[in-house]
């Protein structure tokens, strides 16, 4: 669930062409009830009364190692996530968009920014740009860790392809 100035602040760095993700909290909503949420939702609800989970300590590490993002390396994409990312649609089209033929959980949101980050499209993390997860993070849940490292190896095979072919030539 967006805050409801988190589409601003996206589309806002996304004005040089860039691929950009919001920071993705963490809450157990299903504490809050009805109103709890609304208040969360209309931004009237600080984070002392939120029911706070914890935030995947290897995104945290990674945005504080490459300053949100502005000094990406080959590896980088790795904490792009969909559920907070944007991109204007022109970059979007000429990446191919996400890639369909990938199903189950995981590897759409690191495909694609695999993509974009070898095709020269800077990547960006807002902190400001905050949407609110019902419950924890996934990498603690059972055999997410393997798909994922499987999704990460899928990713660099296909991403060679994709960004040698006509995603580039744009």
């Amino acid at each position: 669930m967006p805050e409801p100035d988190f589409c601003a602040r996206v589309v806002a760095a996304c004005a040089d062409d860039a691929l950009v993700v919001g920071r993705r909290r963490h809450a157990d909503l299903s504490a809050l009830g009805r109103a709890g949420v609304a208040a969360l939702a209309a931004g009237e609800l600080a984070d002392d009364h939120l029911p706070l989970l914890e935030e995947p300590q290897s995104l945290r590490e990674g945005y504080a190692r490459t300053r949100d993002l502005a000094e990406a390396g080959p590896d980088d994409w790795r904490y792009v996530i969909s559920a907070v990312l944007a991109l204007p649609r022109a970059v979007f089209t000429a990446l191919g968009g996400f890639d369909a033929s990938l199903v189950g959980y995981g590897g759409e949101d690191w495909d694609l920014a695999y993509r974009a980050w070898n095709a020269g499209i800077a990547l960006r993390h807002v902190p400001n740009a905050v949407a609110w997860h019902d419950g924890p993070d996934a990498a603690g849940r059972q055999g997410f860790a393997e798909a994922k490292e499987w999704r990460t190896e899928e990713a660099a095979q296909r991403a060679v392809d994709v960004v040698e072919g006509a995603c580039c030539a744009a």
